[in-house]
């Protein structure tokens, strides 16, 4: 075997490594992306979820500071109406002790995002004010004023309650979900939410918790304790 010939075969054997090498180096770049590309959807996932939990509690709080300032103008919170505007007296005068009312708190109403309120319930799932509710743990036996998220998704919840207390567990209400958490108005009835309903809801002033079945989530936040 001559020189040249040698040498094509070693060129050949040469070329064959640099190929398995290349594709060696392909599978390897092909699985790393891959990973990447995981990653980036759990981030993107995580991040969506943040998102929604943020506008939850960005509501809450511009509810909160409405009714503040409500009370602080003079507004005696017995004479809070939670009228909605798509209620039949909602135009009706005087004006000033409505929420929602552009004369009166000025309160924007939120129609429910889907991707927060995924859940199909009657009542519908979207955002009430509850005026009718006395929480155990507030100052007095008055009636306390409540916002509640009512069926948002079981992410979100957790998300809260991971904010809250650092633990994604939901409780579960042992009472009537929705005579605790709606008012007459949205076809609720107004009780009282104690420990008897929500052990684990003892002291805190805003939670997710479940109905008894786990099928229907709801944020409630004391944005007037009383």
């Amino acid at each position: 075997m001559n020189f040249e010939t040698k040498r094509a075969k070693t060129q050949n054997g040469n070329a064959l490594i640099y190929i398995i090498l290349a594709l060696a180096l392909l599978a390897a770049l092909t699985m790393v992306i891959a990973q990447q590309g995981d990653q980036d959807n759990d981030d993107l996932s995580y991040e969506t979820k943040e998102v929604l939990t943020t506008k939850v509690i960005a509501y809450t709080g511009s509810a909160k500071n409405v009714i503040d300032q409500m009370v602080m103008s003079g507004t005696n919170s017995a004479n809070l109406v939670f009228s909605h505007p798509n209620s039949p007296s909602f135009d009706n005068a005087p004006y000033a002790d409505k929420v929602f009312h552009p004369q009166g708190g000025g309160l924007s109403y939120q129609i429910a995002d889907t991707s927060i309120f995924p859940a199909t319930t009657v009542p519908a799932s979207g955002w009430y004010i509850n005026g009718e509710t006395n929480i155990e743990w507030t100052p007095s036996s008055e009636n306390d004023v409540m916002l509640v998220a009512y069926g948002i998704s079981q992410s979100i919840c957790e998300n809260l309650n991971k904010k809250i207390k650092d633990d994604t567990t939901i409780p579960a209400l042992a009472g009537t979900f929705k005579n605790i958490l709606l008012s007459t108005e949205d076809g609720g009835g107004g009780d009282v939410l104690d420990t008897t309903s929500c052990a684990a809801c003892d002291g805190y002033p805003a939670l997710c918790v479940s109905d008894a079945g786990a099928t229907i989530f709801a944020y409630y936040n004391i944005i007037l304790a009383q």
